[in-house]
């Protein structure tokens, strides 16, 4: 009977309640609880006493525990994630939020010079590609030229063209580990050979030739998709403005950047509006943000749950002697756990942020169309009507004007 009413109770419990607050409660609490029975004489007599008076309502009663307790934990989720962004002045502590702010910064500075880094060397490849094209083509034109129905290319009389081909092969073999200063040996010992040799007659140079050509390109792609990653990774770490004190409020200012930059579009004033239209409209598209959003949050209580609890059991240890092995595994697993929900929640945070501005790029017209507001002509227009938008909506009290474009009945 019992497991009816449990199965009943939590079939009607939404599954973003159940995983992003009940589950990490059940679990710390789990842990906890067993922390206490394990050091505690009174608590393993209190124990022992419910569950051989009543088992049932013992269980009970600890179940309803573990929900409410779950419902005051929704109840701060967003608290507890905007506190590990840095809103508040609670983390990081005001004697070091300038040093935080700091290291941020440093950070994005690093990534920002990767990313100048590769978009320079990519710029450079495209320039010296461009430069060996044309001289290839140089080549082809003497050769045939000057050395009409000459075919005397062979790799193996050509040692030079062999190993700086195959090193160029090798490279290109290897997106991770591409260099692009094996292809001017490549392309000087081929420009000799097309010199020598006319093309149109040599099977096995042309062969070569256009492997040659087909590398560099496979090694250009690879530089650009280098360039690609790591304006990647600077857009969806850190936003335009000054840097956020923790890594997870950069990632946060990343994904306002990014809407607020490409179409003027304030999420703090409009994404909530943005969720009630897709309830509407799109329950799939929904479903998918409400899932991205239940695993941060679910990250995010387990970090605030492993943080709380291992400073609650160091100071219990500490004050009340004993018990080595359990302060050490405390002392080790305690910190690493808090540490890894952090870590593993800012990624699930970019992860998130993929799923949002995929929202507002796919939704945004149509909250436009449900608000009676005719559709920009262009970026121009749109970053205009969205800035006047979102404006009227953090002051209401500013005088706004705005045409509207109302739908047939």
């Amino acid at each position: 009977m019992f497991t009816n009413v449990i199965g009943a109770f939590t079939s009607l419990l939404p599954k973003y309640f159940i995983f992003s607050s009940y589950v990490p409660v059940l679990i710390f609490g789990f842990i906890n609880a067993g922390l206490l029975y394990l050091l505690s004489a009174w608590v393993r007599h209190a124990v022992n006493f419910a569950l051989s008076a009543s088992q049932g309502l013992t269980i009970t009663v600890a179940f309803v525990a573990t929900i409410v307790a779950a419902y005051v934990v929704a109840s701060v989720n967003d608290f507890l994630r905007k506190t590990l962004e840095g809103r508040y002045r609670l983390w990081p502590p005001p004697p070091f939020r300038n040093l935080f702010v700091e290291s941020e910064q440093h950070r994005r500075s690093v990534l920002q010079r990767h990313y100048q880094k590769s978009r320079r060397d990519r710029f450079a490849l495209e320039g010296l590609i461009t430069n060996c094209q044309r001289a290839l083509r140089d080549a082809c034109s003497n050769g045939s030229s000057l050395h009409p129905h000459h075919a005397h290319y062979h790799l193996e009389s050509n040692p030079a063209a062999a190993v700086a081909l195959e090193a160029l092969r090798t490279t290109a073999s290897q997106p991770e580990r591409v260099d692009a200063t094996v292809i001017e040996p490549a392309v000087t010992s081929m420009v000799q050979a097309l010199t020598h040799n006319d093309i149109r007659y040599d099977d096995a140079l042309a062969s070569d030739y256009r492997d040659l050509l087909a590398l560099m390109t496979i090694v250009l792609s690879a530089f650009t998709q280098r360039e690609y990653d790591d304006a990647m990774e600077l857009a969806t770490t850190f936003g335009t403005g000054t840097a956020a004190p923790t890594r997870m409020g950069n990632i946060a200012e990343a994904i306002q950047g990014y809407a607020v930059g490409l179409y003027g579009l304030d999420l703090n004033a409009f994404f909530s509006r943005l969720q009630s239209y897709l309830v509407k409209t799109d329950d799939k598209g929904y479903s998918i943000v409400q899932d991205a959003k239940t695993q941060l949050d679910f990250l995010v209580s387990c970090c605030w749950f492993s943080a709380a609890s291992t400073i609650l059991w160091f100071v219990v240890l500490v004050l009340q002697g004993g018990y080595l092995l359990i302060y050490l595994a405390v002392a080790v697993f305690g910190p690493f756990t808090t540490i890894a929900a952090y870590f593993l929640a800012c990624e699930n945070y970019r992860a998130y942020g993929e799923v949002v501005r995929a929202c507002v790029d796919l939704n945004r017209f149509a909250l436009l169309h449900a608000l009676d507001i005719p559709l920009p002509m262009s970026t121009r227009d749109e970053r205009r009507i969205w800035g006047i938008l979102s404006r009227a909506a953090v002051s209401a009290i500013e005088n706004v004007e705005l045409s509207y474009e109302h739908q047939k009945p």
